[in-house]
Order: C-alpha cells, then structure tokens, then sequence
C-alpha cells in the first residue's frame, strides 16, 4: 500500500518536472527582448555580440561560435586567467606526467596484491 502511494508520488514529481522544463523553454522562447542591463557588469557580455577574433570568428561563424566566444569572454571577466586558450602541452611534460600516472597505478596494484 506505501509503496503504491510512493510510487505514484514519483510518478507525480516526474511529470511535474517535465512541465517545468517545457515552460521554461517556452516562455524563454516568448520573453520580449529588452534592453535591461545585468546587475553584475561582467555578465553585461553576454548580452551583447560576441567581439570578432579575426579569422577565428568568421571559422566559426554559425550560433556555437557565438556561445562559445560569449562563454569565454564572460569566464574570463569572472575568473581571470581561466578564460584565455592554453598553449598545447609539450611531449616532455606529457611523457613525464604518463611516467608519474604509471607510477602511481603500480603503487596501487602492489598495495591491493
């Protein structure tokens, strides 16, 4: 009989999750846009449209290019350094860092044997 009860309780939440996330898909499909600034300047770029990176925008010209220029632009105004592309990791430090990890595991296996 609880059982009965908690599963239809589930059953419940399920759907009223479903609900939720169609209505917040579409009333922000419907929300008018309008020229209201965010509290925090640093999100105040994601309002606007993303600065062009040279050729690097016009490679990515469709709307993923435009998120993923946005996102980074904000990460790096909130977190600073975090933001910016890291140079690829030589093959030493790759080399050393394999060296370390196998290390690590056989230091594991030995300890489990």
């Amino acid at each position: 009989m609880f059982e009965h009860f908690l599963t239809d309780l589930l059953k419940i939440v399920i759907v009223l999750d479903v609900l939720g996330v169609v209505a917040y898909f579409l009333l922000g499909v419907l929300k008018p846009k309008s020229g209201v600034e965010p509290a925090n300047p640093a999100l105040s770029e994601l309002a606007s449209p993303p600065v062009p990176l040279g050729g690097l925008a016009a490679a990515e010209a469709g709307k993923f290019g435009q998120l993923r220029s946005r996102l980074a632009t904000a990460v790096s105004k909130l977190l600073p350094g975090r933001g910016e592309s890291r140079a690829p990791a030589s093959a030493a430090s790759l080399e050393g860092a394999f060296v370390r990890l196998n290390r690590v595991l056989h230091s594991y296996g030995e300890g489990l044997t």
